[in-house]
């Protein structure tokens, strides 16, 4: 039988340990993320962090993010709503 890979990313942050910032670029590419959801701490998402990340469907943005980069979605399939949302409260660069 086939191998499926499709994963989903889901950080966290224990209390010794937190996530403030996606880097630019740090998922560019993954084809086989389908949905990722991100913890509280995370106040950035870097240009390019999710670029040509072709399967990624879904995206939990906490309401602590106060940035997003250029281009940080690119190429993604994110569902309409969720791409309403994230324009208008970053704008629409985050996908161009």
């Amino acid at each position: 039988e086939r191998f499926n890979r499709r994963f989903s990313f889901h950080a966290f942050s224990p209390s010794y340990f937190s996530l403030f910032q996606i880097a630019c670029g740090a998922f560019a590419g993954k084809h086989s993320l389908f949905s990722v959801s991100l913890p509280t701490s995370v106040c950035r998402i870097e240009n390019a962090a999710f670029v040509c990340c072709e399967n990624l469907g879904f995206i939990n943005i906490p309401s602590t993010v106060s940035y997003i980069g250029k281009f940080a979605f690119g190429k993604t399939i994110l569902k309409d709503q969720i791409k309403l949302e994230i324009i208008k409260r970053f704008g629409k660069e985050v996908f161009e």
